[in-house]
């Protein structure tokens, strides 16, 4: 498969001399870690542990970019702002400026990285060059993807979408998400509360999940997941014969057989 896909994402930029200090210090991941031409998967807290943005960030020349989804991407600016003046650092937003290409199959461009959050191959540039792009990958045999195939690709990989499965007031772990976090870096804004969860104890109440069923068009978003009658759960994002959704503790198992109300059989991944 030769495709590729446009997304609308944020995208901030953050420079100062003490821009990957200030960044280590209040995401999830280790920026120490991320080394040139590479994307960092991880996630921006707020003190209670609760997910302001999921974001891949990118280091460049001099500077940070942090690619986050578009909805989420006002309030992580205004985070971000209103902490960055005491670390000497500066944050634009440059989201109208660069646009995002998603690139499946072979080698891509020249200038193409790998976002281990979405599994695959993709370049950041200038909004002004994007059509120049597009006659690159014309040229290389790539055709654009139909957004319902990017949605069953965001799916399956288990990808999920701020204002779409998951809001403000969910908790980093409940995202499933397992690359988002470095438990040796140290100290971060929100770090006690993901620390007590995962190590001391702390149970996760709710996970969104990758769910399977049979019955296809016949499944929506919003319906109610229950088991044995109970109500454990409601779909978020549908696909072909594949689902997100979030559930309660105890019943987000692999292989958990779950249903909707009307009889949809789903079955946890």
């Amino acid at each position: 498969m030769k495709k590729w896909v446009l997304l609308k994402t944020g995208m901030l930029k953050i420079s100062g001399e003490k821009a990957g200090e200030f960044l280590q210090g209040i995401c999830t991941n280790d920026v120490k870690s991320l080394t040139a031409g590479s994307l960092l998967p991880t996630a921006f807290l707020d003190r209670f542990g609760k997910v302001l943005a999921v974001s891949a960030i990118h280091r460049a020349e001099g500077s940070f970019l942090a690619q986050s989804d578009f909805a989420s991407n006002k309030k992580l600016f205004e985070y971000l702002s209103g902490l960055a003046e005491f670390s000497n650092c500066k944050v634009e937003d440059l989201s109208e400026e660069f646009s995002v290409f998603v690139i499946f199959g072979s080698e891509g461009t020249e200038n193409s990285k790998f976002n281990p959050l979405l599994n695959t191959q993709q370049v950041i540039i200038q909004k002004s060059s994007a059509e120049g792009t597009i006659r690159e990958l014309e040229q290389k045999g790539f055709a654009e993807m139909a957004q319902e195939d990017w949605e069953n690709y965001r799916i399956g990989n288990r990808v999920p979408e701020y204002g779409k499965d998951y809001d403000n007031n969910y908790m980093v772990l409940e995202l499933g998400l397992d690359n988002l976090i470095s438990y040796t870096k140290g100290c971060y804004t929100g770090q006690e509360v993901v620390a007590r969860m995962k190590n001391y104890g702390g149970e996760i109440p709710r996970k969104i999940v990758k769910m399977s069923f049979d019955e296809k068009n016949k499944l929506t978003e919003k319906d109610k997941i229950f088991f044995e009658g109970k109500e454990v759960g409601f779909v978020t994002s549908v696909g072909n014969r594949i689902c997100l959704g979030t559930v309660k503790k105890g019943f987000f198992e692999e292989g958990m057989e779950l249903g909707t109300e009307s009889k949809v059989k789903l079955v946890v991944e």
